[in-house]
């Protein structure tokens, strides 16, 4: 993840993915308004620590919404799961899911203005592996740029 300070000019960055943030909710709730959701359901809330949580954490205090918070964790997936069994909603970034797509989440857009992760390559520019870094970085942007499944 981009951190939001400025990195050292002695290392280059390359984004790969940017993932907006949303509102996973069960699938019964896909048809009501985002924020009303968010103000009336439990949240697993993305853990502050991170740069995603932050985000998050932020939106939500930006949107004057005081939540009814559940749990607090670091892990997309591990949450997805608690929201999947009714356990509340979580503010999350948009990620791939890479495994088979998961029929009782619901992801739906939060209204703007809505923040953004950005997921890429760090390396110091005058690395010795310049070359190796531009190979992987082909290949993980190739990767990164295929259509991936959503939850």
């Amino acid at each position: 993840m981009h951190p939001r300070f400025k990195l050292a000019k002695t290392l280059q960055w390359s984004t790969l993915r940017r993932e907006k943030l949303m509102l996973v909710v069960p699938s019964k709730l896909r048809n009501k308004k985002p924020l009303s959701i968010l103000s009336s359901m439990p949240l697993i809330r993305y853990d502050r620590k991170t740069e995603g949580g932050r985000l998050a954490d932020e939106y939500i205090r930006h949107q004057g919404i005081a939540c009814k918070v559940q749990f607090e964790l670091d892990g997309i997936e591990q949450i997805a799961k608690l929201v999947a069994e009714g356990l509340g909603v979580a503010v999350l970034p948009d990620w791939p899911v890479t495994g088979s797509v998961n029929s009782r989440l619901a992801r739906l857009p939060l209204p703007e203005p809505c923040p953004e992760r950005l997921v890429g390559l760090t390396w110091f520019g005058s690395s010795k592996r310049a070359a190796l870094v531009a190979a992987f970085l082909k290949v993980a942007t190739e990767v990164s740029s295929k259509k991936v499944g959503r939850r």
